[in-house]
């Protein structure tokens, strides 16, 4: 009898997994894509506030922080393709006396296709996904470029249990420099990005039928090589709470590697960022 019962609650806990809206399982990283889309007809709104501090060697034309305002709307189109919108506004702090700047940066538009998905039960799952896209110049207040910066990319993702890994790269083609380049990809070169991430699952140790909300530690690579030769690398330690239809996120990035000559270099970032599913 406790056999059947428990096979019996196994099977409601997959079904229930199954047929959620937004299962808690999707594990994704703070600073980096995940292979993860909202279902057709759902909507998935983000919203990150980072703060970004810098140490520019170059005393004529200082950057001390930029604040962005990141909004991240995706919609399920049909199965396993989904459509992306992102927009940052900005706020830039600068110069001896002090002066700040405010503007939008340039909008991101990108299709997702999911390529793999392999579901090995109830909460393992591998996953991989095709994103396509380019950068649209819609800045304000010599943020953005004035050229169309198209990309392509790719994002794969594994649950194993309490584990979570993903990882990702993509490739953006330059065709114009922001006014003052400030982050990596705003100058004439290309940009590729290579990056990883691992998350563990602080609680619940075992998700049942009750639909627990779950905690994460995060830590993720990140990796920024343009073709000019300048390069950074990052570590991201973190901390994701997530259920089943919002999700908050805490991070900081720290630099581990630089190798920069035409734009300020980081020495610090944060991000604070809630994801809700409509």
């Amino acid at each position: 009898m406790t056999s059947r019962w428990s096979t019996l609650g196994r099977g409601v806990l997959v079904a229930t997994i199954a047929s959620s809206p937004c299962p808690l399982l999707a594990q994704e990283a703070i600073w980096m894509p995940a292979a993860t889309q909202p279902s057709p007809g759902q909507w998935i709104l983000t919203e990150k506030v980072r703060y970004y501090d810098f140490r520019d060697d170059d005393p004529l034309d200082p950057v001390d922080s930029i604040v962005a305002a990141e909004t991240t709307v995706a919609y399920g189109l049909i199965p396993r393709l989904s459509l992306q919108l992102d927009l940052p506004l900005l706020w830039q702090q600068s110069g001896t006396p002090s002066s700040t700047t405010f503007g939008l940066g340039d909008l991101s538009l990108a299709l997702k296709w999911r390529v793999l998905q392999e579901d090995l039960g109830p909460v393992d799952t591998i996953r991989a996904s095709v994103i396509g896209g380019t950068m649209v110049p819609t800045g304000t207040g010599g943020f953005g470029s004035t050229s169309v910066n198209p990309f392509i990319g790719i994002a794969a993702t594994g649950i194993f249990g309490r584990h979570g890994l993903s990882a990702a790269a993509s490739y953006r083609f330059t065709s114009g420099a922001t006014f003052d380049p400030v982050f990596a990809g705003e100058t004439n070169a290309d940009l590729f990005r290579f990056e990883a991430s691992y998350l563990f699952r602080l609680a619940p140790e075992e998700y049942t039928e009750t639909h627990e909300a779950a905690t994460y530690l995060v830590g993720e690579f990140l990796g920024e090589w343009e073709t000019d030769g300048q390069s950074e690398l990052f570590l991201a330690p973190g901390i994701l709470w997530e259920a089943q239809r919002m999700a908050l996120e805490l991070s900081v990035r720290l630099p581990v590697a630089q190798q920069v000559t035409d734009r300020p270099k980081s020495a610090w970032a944060l991000s604070v960022g809630v994801r809700l599913l409509f």
